[in-house]
C-alpha cells in the first residue's frame, strides 16, 4: 500500500447500532428497553447479549447494592481533593483509588479478575458522585440505606430524602438512553485500552479522560448555561442569532437526527419538570428554521436534569454513569476476541528529502 492510500479498518461490534432510524442495544430497540426494562438490566444486556434470568437479576441487584459502600481509602482520598475539582476528574480518581486498594487483580483480557468487577464499578459510581456533591459543598455525606435502582439511590443521596417513583424512573430511563451510542470518541478509547490488555478500571479512566473534553460529556453544562441565560421562549431567536451569524450552532445541536432526542424530550416534558422545556423548544425551532439542524439528545437531557434538581456541575457525571455501562460492554467485547486494527494515517507532510548540508561560508 502506498503512503498516500488510506485504509479504513472496521471494528465489529454487536453491542449497539442505529438500525432504520432506531437506536438498538443487542438488536432490541431502546424505546422498548426504556418502556419495559431498567438501567441495571440494560447494563447486563449490553455486557452479556441477553436479559438476566431471575437468579441473575437477584445477583445484579445485590451486587449493585453492595458496591454502594465505598472503601475507606477512596473516601479519604476524595476528601483531600480541592473542592473545585471537576466531577469527571473525581470519577477518574475514585476508580484509580479503588483499583490500587483492591487486594486482587481486576479483569483484563488475560482472564484475571472476577466477573463481578463490572458490577462493582457500575454500582460505586453513583455514590462517588453523591459523595463529591456533599464534600465540595462542605457538608457531611448522606449515605442512605435504601432499596432501589442506582438512579433512586443517587437522587436520595443528593437530596437527603427519597425521590418519587416518577423521578427515580425518569433518571433511570435517562441512564438507559445514555448507555451506548456507537463508537463515540470515549468508546473508541475504551476499545484501544482494552486491546492493549489494560485492566477494566484503566479502560474506564481512559474513557473519562476523553469525555472530559468540552465537545463530549461536558456539553450538558454548556447547554444548561445557554438555556439559563434565555429569560423567555420569545427571546430564543435573539439568543441563537449571534452564533448562527458566525456559522456556529448552539450547544446541543447537530446535522444528523438523533434517535434519542424524542424520548429524552418526553422525559423532560413530564409535569413539574421545570421551566426550561418551552425555552429549549423555542431554541430548537429557531435553529431548525435557519439551518435545518436538529437537537441532539443532550438538549433535552439538560432540561430533564434541571427539572430533577441535578446540580449543573454534576450533569457530566450523569452522562458518564449511563455511558459506563456501554464502555464496559465494549471493553468486554474487545477482550473476548482481541483483534484490533488501528486506523492508518494518511501522510500529508513533505516528500522524502536528503539531510540538508550547510554551505561553507566564503
Amino acid at each position: 500500500m502506498s503512503a498516500d492510500t488510506p485504509s479504513h479498518p472496521l471494528i465489529e461490534t454487536s453491542v449497539s447500532a442505529v438500525i432504520d432510524g432506531q437506536l438498538t442495544y443487542r438488536g432490541i430497540p431502546v424505546q422498548e428497553i426504556v418502556e419495559h426494562g431498567d438501567f441495571a438490566t440494560t447494563a447486563w444486556l449490553l455486557w452479556h447479549g441477553a436479559l438476566p434470568t431471575s437468579a441473575e437479576q437477584g445477583e445484579l441487584a445485590s451486587s449493585l447494592a453492595a458496591a454502594w459502600d465505598l472503601p475507606r481509602e477512596m473516601t479519604t482520598r476524595l476528601r483531600a481533593l480541592p473542592p473545585t475539582t471537576p466531577i469527571l476528574t473525581v470519577l477518574r480518581d475514585a476508580i484509580a483509588t479503588v483499583e490500587l486498594a483492591s487486594p486482587r487483580p481486576w479483569a483484563s483480557s488475560s482472564g484475571s479478575g472476577s466477573p463481578t468487577d463490572p458490577l462493582r464499578l457500575l454500582g460505586m459510581l453513583p455514590n462517588v458522585a453523591a459523595l463529591w456533591h456533599h464534600i465540595a459543598a462542605g457538608r457531611p455525606h448522606f449515605a442512605p440505606r435504601v432499596e432501589g435502582s442506582p438512579a433512586a439511590r443517587l437522587l436520595h443521596a443528593l437530596r437527603g430524602e427519597a425521590p418519587s417513583d416518577a423521578e427515580a424512573r425518569a433518571l433511570d430511563r435517562a441512564l438507559i438512553l445514555y448507555a451506548d451510542y456507537g463508537l463515540a470518541a470515549s468508546t473508541l478509547a475504551v476499545r484501544v485500552a482494552a486491546a492493549a490488555e489494560a485492566s477494566l478500571p484503566t479502560a474506564l479512566i481512559t474513557a473519562l479522560c476523553v469525555v472530559s473534553g468540552p465537545l463530549h460529556g461536558d456539553v450538558l453544562d454548556q447547554i444548561a448555561q445557554f438555556l439559563a441565560d434565555i429569560p423567555a421562549p420569545n427571546e430564543a431567536p435573539r439568543a441563537v442569532e449571534p452564533l448562527l451569524r458566525l456559522g456556529l450552532l448552539p450547544p446541543g445541536f447537530a446535522a444528523p437526527a438523533d434517535p434519542r432526542t424524542a424520548p429524552f424530550r418526553r422525559l423532560a416534558a413530564a409535569p413539574g419538570r421545570g421551566p426550561w422545556l418551552k425555552v429549549a423548544d423555542a431554541v430548537a425551532d429557531a435553529v431548525h428554521t435557519r439551518t435545518g439542524c436538529t437537537p441532539t439528545a443532550d438538549l433535552y437531557a439538560a432540561v430533564l436534569l434541571n427539572g430533577l434538581g441535578i446540580p449543573r456541575d454534576l450533569a457530566p457525571a450523569i452522562f458518564a454513569l449511563g455511558r459506563a455501562a456501554g464502555w464496559i460492554a465494549h471493553a468486554l467485547e474487545q477482550q473476548a476476541d482481541n483483534r484490533f486494527a488501528p486506523p492508518t494515517a494518511r501522510y500529508i507532510g513533505p516528500p522524502v528529502t536528503a539531510w540538508p548540508t550547510r554551505r561553507a561560508r566564503p
